[in-house]
């Protein structure tokens, strides 16, 4: 399966697992996390063939501390991901 991202196409049958993408060095986060979540929406459950149709998601806001690295990014659909900045949007603006 070929994944294709805004950078490279991203060939699974050449990284078949999380580890060998971490053996390549810089990781590609995007091809990395929909290996890691299976191309799913972690909101909606809903799985795309195509990452263009998801985003990465910060878990903690970068505006709240949340860090960049890996371990602090999921993947959502775009409609997802959305909705879950305007909600955080109307909680900041509410303290």
């Amino acid at each position: 399966m070929i994944f294709t991202t805004n950078i490279i196409p991203f060939n699974t049958d050449i990284w078949k697992t999380l580890e060998d993408l971490h053996i390549c060095g810089r990781i590609p986060h995007k091809p990395y996390l929909a290996l890691k979540y299976g191309s799913i929406c972690q909101m909606c459950k809903e799985h795309y063939e195509d990452l263009a149709m998801l985003s990465i998601d910060h878990i903690i806001p970068k505006s709240e501390g949340g860090s960049t690295k890996l371990e602090n990014k999921q993947l959502l659909c775009i409609h997802c991901h959305d909705e879950k900045t305007r909600s955080e949007h109307i909680i900041r603006s509410r303290k």
